[in-house]
């Protein structure tokens, strides 16, 4: 099994989408909140699996906070969401049941998407 460092050097060797914030920021949070693989896996798992809502990223959590990341952020997201639109070929729906503000969807939305394609990195990676 890799340990830390080893597993952050195959995700940035292997990272989808370079440069993008988002990208960088869950690295970011990967190197500094993660202590080894296994916590690293994890968090990606968490994060892809049951979404921002869950609040396992902290600083995505208050809308304040959502909107001031979304608007600093906004080109990088917008790449996100634009990949995703073409993957599946048809646009992205913002619900308003479920989100207060379009920019937390579209936030929310990229942030764990990186993380998805980041876990798959790691789920795709076979150790030399």
């Amino acid at each position: 099994m890799m340990n830390k460092q080893q597993t952050i050097e195959v995700l940035i060797k292997n990272m989808p989408m370079t440069p993008n914030n988002v990208y960088e920021d869950v690295m970011d949070t990967l190197m500094h909140e993660c202590e080894n693989y296994d916590e690293i896996y994890n968090y990606l798992y968490d994060v892809s699996t049951y979404g921002c809502t869950s609040g396992i990223v902290g600083h995505l959590t208050y809308n304040s906070d959502i909107k001031k990341y979304f608007y600093e952020n906004s080109e990088s997201i917008n790449d996100i969401i634009f990949e995703i639109q073409m993957e599946l070929g048809e646009a992205l729906v913002f619900d308003a049941d479920k989100y207060s503000y379009i920019e937390t969807f579209y936030t929310w939305v990229a942030y764990e998407h990186a993380c998805y394609m980041l876990l798959s990195v790691l789920d795709n990676y076979e150790e030399e």
